[in-house]
């Protein structure tokens, strides 16, 4: 699948999530930009080599295939008055002005269900959410689903329309 920031190429419960996500942020006067939904794997490769043997910083300890974007379980998104701003704000010389705008979408997305790449303890990646339910990556490279409802057990791949 190609690099993707529609909304549509997430699975379906990240996808209502995320719509609440931008909803929500909205109505608070923050309204958000969508960078990315599903990313590919060959995209993933490229992000993970970036400050390592491409130019550029560190941007991601995932490597392709351990993403949660490579399932159509993540997204993320910029407050989009940050977009004009080097790094969207998450430089040490914007960071005073902008932290309390990102902790604010950070916390909308919690509050949603999201895991919020803000408190990463390796890598802070602020635009980025994920929900896989309570299945790992190792779960989702075997071919599992998550499913939405935490009392019901994630459903295999082959149970499930694997699309194009």
């Amino acid at each position: 699948m190609p690099d993707s920031r529609d909304l549509a190429d997430l699975q379906p419960h990240v996808r209502s999530m995320a719509e609440q996500l931008l909803d929500t942020a909205k109505a608070v006067g923050i309204p958000l930009t969508v960078t990315f939904t599903r990313r590919s794997i060959a995209r993933q490769a490229a992000l993970f080599a970036q400050g390592r043997t491409a130019p550029g910083p560190i941007v991601t300890n995932a490597k392709s295939g351990e993403s949660f974007h490579n399932y159509g379980l993540a997204l993320d998104v910029v407050p989009t008055a940050l977009l004009a701003l080097p790094d969207w704000g998450d430089t040490p010389d914007q960071q005073a002005r902008t932290d309390a705008l990102w902790s604010k979408v950070g916390t909308i997305g919690k509050g949603i269900g999201f895991r919020w790449g803000g408190e990463f303890h390796s890598i802070r990646d602020r635009p980025h959410f994920e929900w896989s339910g309570s299945l790992t990556l190792a779960d989702l490279k075997r071919g599992l689903t998550p499913n939405p409802s935490p009392s019901q057990s994630p459903i295999s791949q082959s149970q499930t329309h694997k699309g194009p």
